[in-house]
């Protein structure tokens, strides 16, 4: 079966608990993933039950941000809101996605801030090539910044959730592609008021899913 959005959320967060806000109990057996852009000195002190940290991505010198990386298979009984205790309350953005599939799993990542500062958009970076065929794109980038505009995605990525547009200090956007056939994935987002930007893509894919350049030698 091919990987599905289910349910997306995205939302700026100041306090020391930085939640989804409410959502839909997510449904047993789907894969979770959440992202949290938070300033440097900024440490995530509690984590929710069951997430497990896939990655810190640290932002270089300068940039002041960086993303948290959290994954997890949703349970028998999930809530309807996900909350991390931080240890100070600061300009954070929070993006939350889950997806029906088999047995979903990260498979490639990366992650790109070197467009510094006063930017007007910022790259996710390239990935590795995938190893599997119908793979799922996540992308997500945050801007320290008033975005505005819509968010306008390259390579065919579509915008899932976003806080532009709505004045908050720091502003983000998630978004998703299928992905076919094996190989790389890129993708650029574009906004309209400038700031320090830093971007992250994973792709995930299935158990039972097909590896890529298989060869058959008839024999």
């Amino acid at each position: 079966m091919a990987i599905a959005v289910e349910q997306t959320s995205l939302r700026y967060d100041s306090g020391t608990g930085v939640d989804t806000g409410t959502i839909t109990a997510p449904t047993d057996g789907r894969f979770l993933v959440a992202f949290l852009h938070l300033k440097e000195t900024i440490t995530v002190d509690v984590v929710p039950s069951g997430w497990t940290l896939h990655e810190l991505s640290e932002g270089s010198v300068g940039q002041d941000f960086d993303i948290h990386v959290f994954t997890k298979t949703a349970g028998g009984s999930e809530p309807t809101t996900y909350s991390w205790t931080v240890s100070a309350g600061d300009d954070a953005v929070i993006a939350f996605i889950e997806l029906s599939g088999d047995s979903i799993s990260v498979d490639v990542d990366i992650d790109d801030d070197s467009g510094g500062t006063g930017v007007t958009s910022q790259s996710t970076g390239t990935t590795a090539a995938t190893s599997k065929t119908n793979e799922l794109g996540v992308a997500f980038v945050a801007n320290l910044g008033d975005s505005t505009g819509s968010p306008s995605w390259s390579n065919s990525y579509t915008n899932q959730a976003d806080n532009f547009d709505v004045g908050f200090v720091t502003t983000g956007a998630i978004a998703t592609k299928a992905l076919p056939s094996t190989g790389t994935t890129e993708t650029t987002l574009s906004w309209t008021v400038a700031g320090r930007a830093h971007g992250y893509l994973l792709t995930v894919n299935e158990a039972g899913g097909v590896p890529g350049a298989i060869q058959i030698q008839n024999i």
